[in-house]
């Protein structure tokens, strides 16, 4: 989570500071949405890759897809239909 985070602000830094160096009016929220979802996207892919490499060599699970069940645990949200229980 850390490396990603980083990574993802200097990246952004770098996109930010293309796009808006020669520019007189700026949003700054404009740089600040973008840290958000470039942030998201690089943790969620960080969590498939580290999950793919890592569960088969600790022999975890016995099916080959497992890893991607494990993987979607932090990002999804589990609910019971009807009920308004969220797991």
């Amino acid at each position: 989570m850390l490396v990603s985070s980083a990574l993802s602000y200097f990246v952004n830094g770098a996109i930010a500071k293309a796009r808006f160096a020669n520019v007189d009016d700026m949003n700054f929220e404009a740089p600040l949405t973008s840290l958000v979802w470039l942030t998201s996207i690089v943790s969620i892919a960080a969590t498939y890759v580290v999950s793919y490499l890592i569960i088969p060599v600790l022999d975890m699970t016995r099916r080959s897809g497992d890893w991607r069940d494990i993987s979607c645990r932090p990002h999804c949200v589990e609910s019971y239909p009807n009920t308004g229980i969220i797991k």
